[in-house]
C-alpha cells in the first residue's frame, strides 16, 4: 500500500522597519510504503518505508535555499475505537541531511542527522 502520509507548504513575507523585506517559502513532502497487520479484530501494526524532502527558499540577508532529504521508518499501532474512529500511536525514527545553497553557491558544510524529534512520534484520534 502506497500513501501520501505528509504534505505541507509555508509561506512568510516580513516588512522590517529599516530593513530589507524579507521572503520566505517551503514545502515538506513525505510519502509512506506501508504494510499494515491486524493484530486481533480491533488492533493492528502498521510499518513501512517514510522517505521524505523539505525545501525551503529564503530572502533575507545572503539569499539562500535549504533542501533536507531523509529515509524514515514508520511503526505504529491503530486501535478501532468504532466503526469510525481510531486511536493511533506512530513513530517514524529517521536519517537525513541537509544542504545549503547561497549566493555564493553550496556550502562545504552538511548537517546529517538521525534520531527521534518532537515530530516523529504521534498520538491521533481519527
Amino acid at each position: 500500500m502506497l500513501t501520501i502520509t505528509c504534505w505541507s507548504s509555508i509561506a512568510n513575507f516580513a516588512s522590517i522597519v529599516d530593513s530589507n523585506d524579507i521572503f520566505a517559502l517551503g514545502f515538506n513532502l513525505a510519502i509512506g510504503i506501508e504494510k499494515r497487520k491486524p493484530l486481533d479484530d480491533n488492533l493492528s501494526f502498521t510499518h513501512g518505508f517514510d522517505p521524505a524532502v523539505r525545501f525551503s527558499l529564503s530572502s533575507s540577508g545572503n539569499g539562500q535555499a535549504v533542501f533536507n532529504p531523509s529515509l524514515g521508518y514508520v511503526s505504529d499501532f491503530q486501535f478501532n475505537v468504532s466503526d469510525s474512529s481510531r486511536l493511533i500511536l506512530e513513530t517514524i525514527p529517521s536519517i537525513g541531511a541537509s544542504f545549503i545553497v547561497d549566493d555564493d553557491g553550496l556550502r562545504d558544510s552538511a548537517n546529517f542527522n538521525f534520531g527521534f524529534n518532537t515530530n516523529s512520534e504521534a498520538l491521533s484520534l481519527v
